[in-house]
This record gives structure tokens, sequence and C-alpha cells, in this order.
């Protein structure tokens, strides 16, 4: 698992492509897996202010590799901290991302902080 912090841009596209390796540094072959990942205020928080999509790229030409997105529609729906019209007060929230394999098996791949910086254009 490792450890990584993101900006997400409140209004914006979020793109990131990772790439899944193992502990020699061989991408794995992530055929069958199922990804999930949201962004929360808290890791306890009740529910989501933002959840990722994701597509897994041709594994025998790109193994390991799985684009992750948070479409500008829903980046914009993120609640930040209230700030003063002079300021751009960057909000601090939680991330992980984890897959389900074929056999049931769950692994958390990342997990980390996000700073959602507020957006000023409506």
């Amino acid at each position: 698992m490792t450890n990584y912090n993101i900006t997400v841009y409140q209004g914006a596209t979020f793109k990131m492509r990772l790439n899944i390796k193992n502990s020699q540094g061989i991408p794995l072959d992530l055929t069958g897996h199922i990804f999930a990942g949201q962004i929360r205020r808290t890791v306890s928080s009740a529910s989501a202010e933002a959840t990722f999509t994701f597509t897994l790229l041709n594994q025998l030409t790109n193994p390991g590799e799985v684009d992750c997105v948070i479409a500008d529609t829903i980046t914009t729906a993120i609640v930040v901290d209230a700030s003063t019209s002079a300021e751009r007060k960057i909000t601090k929230m939680c991330y992980d991302i984890e897959s389900e394999n074929s056999s049931g098996e769950t692994v958390r791949w990342m997990q980390g902080l996000v700073d959602v910086v507020p957006e000023a254009t409506r």
C-alpha cells in the first residue's frame, strides 16, 4: 500500500493513472479486479464527498495500469470550508483506493490526504 497525498481542484476534472506493481517492481495483471475509491471529509464521515471512477487499461499491453477520474461536475459539488473573499482556504480531506480480485480478496492500493482547492469561477 502506498501513502500518497493528492490535490483536487473544485470544478475541474481530476485524473490520475495508477501503475500497480508487486514488491519486485513488476507490474501486476489486474484482470478481473473491481476498483473502488472515495474522498471523505474524515475516515469516519457517514457519506462520501466524491467517488472515483476507474478504467482498467488493457492488461496485455499496459499491465498494472488503471485510470482514476473524478468528473468536474462531481468536484464542483464538493463542499469546501468557508473562506473570505480575499483567500483560497484549502479544505483537507482523506481518500483511499481499493480493489477486489476475482477470488473476493480486497486490497488497499493507496491512501492519503486530499487538498481540495476552492473554485472562484462559476
